[in-house]
C-alpha cells in the first residue's frame, strides 16, 4: 500500500527563490525583512543627534552585524565598530540552507538558552542581512574607513568564522588600523561570549573581563593587547570591570 507524504506546496518555489541570485520572489517568501535590522538601528542613532561627542557600535552576533551595518552606512557619526562573533553568514552549508528553506514556514527552534524559542526566519533575515548589506562592496569599502574590532572563537556554532576572516581582509585588516582576535578552541569561548552567565555548548567565557578591557583599550586608544584578552587576572592599568553579580 502507498503511503501518501504530505510536504509543504511551497517549498520547491522557495528553494528556487533561495538557489536563484536575485531571484524576484525571493522577498515573497522571506516576509520578515532583514532591513528592519539597519532601520530600527538608524532610528536608534537619530535619538542621539543632540549628544556631543563620538558614537560607537558595539554588538554581539545579529548585533555586531548591525553593529557593523550602522557604522557603514553612517561614517561620518560612527567613530569606531566592535563586532563579537557577528553572524554574517550561518555556520556550516547544511545549516544555512536549512535555515534558508525552512524560515518561511513559521518553525521555531531553541537557541543556546533551551528554554527560549526562536523563529527560525529570524537566522533567515540575519544571513540575508549579512550577506547582502554588511558584505556588500558599499559597505565593506566604507568599513576600510572606520576603526573596527573583530573577536571571533573556534568554538563558534553560529557565525561562519572563514566569512568573518575574509570581510576582515576585505576591509584591510590590521594594516588598516582594524584589530581581530580569535580565541582558540582551548580557551573555551562560545559564540555568547559577552556574558558570563550565558552557556552555550557547556562553555562560557571565563576571559569577558579582559574582554570588557580590551574593548574600552580599543575605543580609547585604537590599539588591543591580544595576551591580556585569555588572561585571567585584569589588567591593572585598565578600568577594573566589575564580577558579575
Amino acid at each position: 500500500m502507498a503511503r501518501l507524504v504530505a510536504i509543504e506546496p511551497r517549498l520547491l518555489d522557495i528553494m528556487q527563490a533561495i538557489e536563484t541570485p536575485n531571484d524576484p520572489d525571493f522577498d515573497r517568501y522571506f516576509i520578515s525583512s532583514h532591513l528592519d535590522y539597519l532601520t530600527h538601528a538608524l532610528a536608534r542613532l537619530a535619538d542621539l543627534e543632540a549628544m556631543p561627542g563620538p558614537i560607537y557600535t558595539v554588538g554581539l552576533s545579529v548585533g555586531g552585524a548591525v553593529a557593523l551595518a550602522l557604522a557603514a552606512n553612517c561614517p561620518d557619526r560612527v567613530q569606531q565598530a566592535v563586532a563579537y562573533a557577528p553572524l554574517l553568514r550561518i555556520d556550516g552549508e547544511d545549516r544555512r540552507r536549512y535555515a534558508n528553506l525552512s524560515g518561511p514556514l513559521d518553525i521555531s527552534e531553541s537557541g543556546w538558552d533551551p528554554s527560549l524559542r526562536f523563529p527560525v526566519g529570524a537566522l533567515t533575515a540575519a544571513d540575508r542581512f549579512g550577506s547582502s548589506v554588511v558584505l556588500s562592496p558599499e559597505s565593506l569599502g566604507t568599513l576600510q574607513l572606520v576603526p573596527t574590532f573583530l573577536v571571533l572563537t573556534e568554538n563558534e556554532d553560529a557565525a561562519d568564522i572563514k566569512t568573518n576572516q575574509d570581510f576582515f581582509s576585505k576591509i584591510g585588516g590590521e594594516a588598516n588600523g582594524h584589530q581581530y582576535h580569535f580565541y582558540p578552541a582551548s580557551d573555551l569561548v562560545p559564540h555568547p561570549m559577552v556574558d558570563p552567565t550565558e552557556v552555550s555548548q557547556g562553555m562560557s567565557n571565563r576571559f569577558w573581563q579582559s574582554l570588557y578591557q580590551e574593548t574600552f583599550r580599543f575605543l580609547t586608544t585604537g590599539q588591543v593587547d591580544r595576551a591580556n584578552l585569555s588572561n585571567l587576572e585584569q589588567n591593572p592599568d585598565l578600568p577594573a570591570v566589575p564580577p558579575a553579580n
